[in-house]
């Protein structure tokens, strides 16, 4: 393995790989998003709803917040979407390249292609740690999205009910 280290510590190819790894890390404050993203679950308002009737200025502002936090949603998962498919091609095209420019060397260090294909997870780690972390913030994202996406159909009904409650018989509204 330290020959193959060795070897790819001067490969270009590989060379660009870790400087895209790090420019996207770089780019990307997986801490601050994580946090935003929490928050803006924890803080919602239609999970105040339940109990008493809310009144319609309560309700308007449960819906009006759940719709600016969808939209934020959105934009995070727009930034993050071409982060990650930058990062999967520079996974994908530099592991084809150690395959093909390295096969003697990857032959050496392991016997089986489930052993090379482990060297090969191990040498292109840091770029595979940082898409798994990606992928579970995007995953806290869609989940939030989807949440809200679901209690703006109950949030729609409370609407509806609220105007029956306040309807007065004879009168249309």
């Amino acid at each position: 393995m330290s020959k193959l280290s060795k070897l790819l510590s001067k490969d270009d190819a590989f060379i660009r790989y870790r400087s895209v790894v790090r420019m996207i890390d770089e780019r990307i404050n997986v801490d601050s998003i994580q946090r935003e993203v929490q928050l803006i679950q924890s803080g919602r308002l239609t999970r105040n709803l339940a109990g008493k009737p809310p009144s319609s200025k309560v309700l308007y502002e449960a819906i009006a917040k759940d719709i600016a936090n969808r939209a934020r949603l959105t934009e995070l998962r727009s930034q993050l979407t071409p982060e990650i498919g930058l990062l999967n091609r520079a996974l994908a095209n530099t592991e084809s390249h150690v395959r093909y420019a390295y096969s003697d060397e990857l032959s050496e260090c392991g016997s089986t292609a489930e052993a090379r294909k482990m060297i090969l997870r191990r040498v292109l780690q840091s770029g595979h740690s940082l898409r798994d972390t990606l992928d579970v913030l995007v995953s806290g994202i869609d989940y939030t999205v989807k949440d809200i996406d679901q209690s703006s159909f109950g949030t729609s009904n409370l609407v509806k009910i609220l105007m029956l409650l306040t309807e007065r018989p004879g009168h249309v509204a």
